[in-house]
C-alpha cells in the first residue's frame, strides 16, 4: 500500500531572507540545514542582527554551521521547554519588523508558531521550513 499524507498536515514553505534589520530563527536538529541553505541566498550582513536560538538535539550536530554564520547571536537549548521562557521575552521586547523563522519539526513549529501569534506577531512576519521527522505526536 503506498503511504498516503495526512489530510490534516500543514503544508510548509522554505525560508528565504525578507527585509528588515531583525531577524530572528528558531530552529531543531534539522531545522539547521534550512537555516544554512537560505545563508546561500541572504545578502552580505544580513546575519549581523539575526538571532539564532537551536535545540540541536541528542546528536548536537550543525553547531559549528551555525556559529560559521556569525549571528549576532546564537543560543543553544536541551530543549523547547527550556527556550520558551526566552522565546516568550524576545518577542515581547521585539521592535516593530521582526521576522521570525521557523525550522524543524513539526511540534517545534506548532509551539514556537503559538507563542508568536500569543504576542501579538502578525503571521506575515512569520516563515516556516520543515525539516526532520514527519512523525506526528500522539494525544
Amino acid at each position: 500500500m503506498a503511504a498516503k499524507t495526512i489530510i490534516s498536515r500543514p503544508i510548509y514553505g522554505t525560508l528565504s531572507p525578507q527585509p528588515g534589520k531583525h531577524h530572528l530563527f528558531i530552529a531543531d536538529a534539522e531545522g539547521a540545514l534550512a537555516i544554512t541553505d537560505m545563508a546561500g541566498k541572504a545578502p552580505p550582513g544580513f546575519f549581523d542582527g539575526a538571532e539564532i536560538d537551536f535545540i540541536p538535539g541528542s546528536e548536537g550536530k550543525h553547531i559549528a554551521a551555525l556559529e560559521a554564520l556569525k549571528p549576532a547571536q546564537l543560543h543553544i537549548a536541551p530543549s523547547f521547554a527550556s527556550l520558551l521562557p526566552r522565546l516568550k521575552q524576545t518577542l515581547a521586547n521585539a521592535h516593530m519588523g521582526l521576522r521570525l523563522y521557523l525550522a524543524g519539526t513539526e511540534g517545534l513549529i506548532g509551539q514556537a508558531m503559538q507563542a508568536a501569534l500569543e504576542a501579538g506577531m502578525d503571521h506575515t512576519s512569520i516563515q516556516t521550513e520543515h525539516r526532520g521527522s514527519l512523525a506526528r505526536r500522539m494525544q
